[in-house]
């Protein structure tokens, strides 16, 4: 458990701890600050294999819980998340379109106490010359509230280009496109996103 002094505002309607030590001593701010500081307990296995030259089997499985908070001074205690169980299977091949390509498909499935939620991925990376590389990627999810029967199911299709400039500098340009539909016992609901990133990053 990480208990962080600042957890003592979460759900104050204050900003800072000099208007709470106007009602409350250091002591109950310290026990406070224990009270909505929540447990994490997380634990991960995994392997990797390489099968023949090109392709490698990445595969692991984490166990993830976070705790329920205490209430404290008229402040509702928080749920904790109950134990959720996420697997994770990765295949990674290389020059599958004869260059000095890198190509990987992952399948991640995890469960809670009240969901289940399924991502497919496969992210490509391409070489165009010494500094460009063009990456498309498309991604399915799923998400069902086993409670409720609420599900979601998302297509994301992204197409990011990246150059790397000399002296430390990387420039990212991504547009892509998000299908949402949500289904209930109302009935469905379909959306449609887009969106553009456009970014750089310097390493020192």
């Amino acid at each position: 458990t990480s208990i962080f002094p600042r957890n003592a505002l979460i759900g104050q309607p204050v900003t800072g701890f000099e208007e709470l030590l106007l009602s409350w001593t250091e002591e109950e701010l310290r026990q406070m600050a224990r009270d909505r500081s929540a447990t994490s307990k997380t634990a991960t296995l995994g392997i990797s294999t390489p099968v023949g030259e090109r392709l490698q089997i990445n595969a692991d499985v984490t166990s993830f819980e976070i705790g329920p908070s205490v209430d404290f001074a008229a402040m509702p205690a928080i749920p904790g998340t109950g134990q959720q169980v996420y697997y994770s299977v990765t295949l990674v091949t290389s020059a599958l379109f004869g260059i000095k390509d890198v190509n990987a498909l992952n399948l991640r499935y995890g469960e809670g106490p009240d969901f289940t939620t399924t991502i497919l991925t496969w992210d490509t990376r391409l070489p165009l010359g010494k500094h460009l590389r063009l990456n498309p990627r498309l991604r399915f999810s799923t998400w069902e509230n086993t409670a409720t029967n609420v599900r979601r199911e998302t297509l994301t299709p992204a197409l990011r280009l990246l150059l790397n400039a000399p002296q430390r500098y990387r420039f990212e340009l991504e547009v892509g496109r998000e299908n949402l539909v949500r289904t209930t016992a109302a009935g469905h609901l379909d959306s449609t996103g887009k969106y553009l990133n456009l970014g750089y990053r310097a390493d020192f």
